[in-house]
C-alpha cells in the first residue's frame, strides 16, 4: 500500500510540472480533475480496508463472545463443550433408555412367566420319568439276579484260575 502511495504521489508530481510548462487551460483542469479522482479512488480504498478489518474484527468477536441478547450461543466457539447442551443430550438419552428397559422388562417379565408355566410341565413330565425309573428299579431286581449270575461265572472264573495256577 504504501508503495502504491509513493507511486501515486510521484506521478502527481510528473503530471504537475507537464501542466505547468504548458499554458492550456483545459490541460491543467483535466489533469487536477485526474489528480482529484484518484486521491479520492486512493482514500476509498484505503477506507473499505480499514472497514473490512474493523468488520472481520468484530465478526471474530461475535464469534468469540457471548452477547447480551444470547448469552450462550448454540454455535460460539468457546461454548463448544457446554455443559448445559451436554446435560440436555444426557437427558434425552436418559429418556430413551428409560423407554427401552421399560419395553423389554415388560416383555421378558412376560416371556419368563410363559417359561416359568412350561418348567412346571416339565416337573409333571421329570415325577412322570421319576415314576417309570422306579418301574424300573423293579426290574432291577431282575438284574440282581443277573448279579447272582455273575457272582457264579466269578467263582468259576477263580477256579479256573486256582486249577491254571496248579499246573
Amino acid at each position: 500500500m504504501m508503495m502504491m502511495m509513493m507511486m501515486i504521489m510521484i506521478m502527481m508530481i510528473m503530471m504537475g510540472m507537464i501542466t505547468m510548462m504548458k499554458t492550456m487551460k483545459v490541460m491543467v483542469m483535466t489533469i487536477v480533475m485526474m489528480m482529484m479522482m484518484m486521491m479520492m479512488m486512493m482514500i476509498m480504498m484505503i477506507m473499505m480496508t480499514i472497514v473490512m478489518m474493523m468488520m472481520m474484527m468484530m465478526m471474530m468477536m461475535m464469534a468469540l463472545c457471548p452477547t447480551s441478547r444470547n448469552p450462550t450461543p448454540k454455535y460460539s466457539l468457546l461454548n463448544i463443550h457446554d455443559d448445559d447442551d451436554d446435560d440436555d443430550d444426557d437427558d434425552d438419552d436418559d429418556d430413551d433408555n428409560d423407554d427401552y428397559d421399560d419395553y423389554s422388562d415388560d416383555d421378558d417379565d412376560d416371556d419368563n412367566d410363559d417359561d416359568d408355566d412350561d418348567g412346571d410341565d416339565t416337573d409333571d413330565d421329570n415325577a412322570a420319568a421319576a415314576a417309570a425309573a422306579d418301574d424300573d428299579d423293579d426290574d432291577g431286581d431282575d438284574d440282581g439276579d443277573d448279579d447272582d449270575d455273575n457272582d457264579d461265572d466269578d467263582d468259576d472264573d477263580d477256579d479256573d484260575n486256582d486249577s491254571i495256577g496248579d499246573i
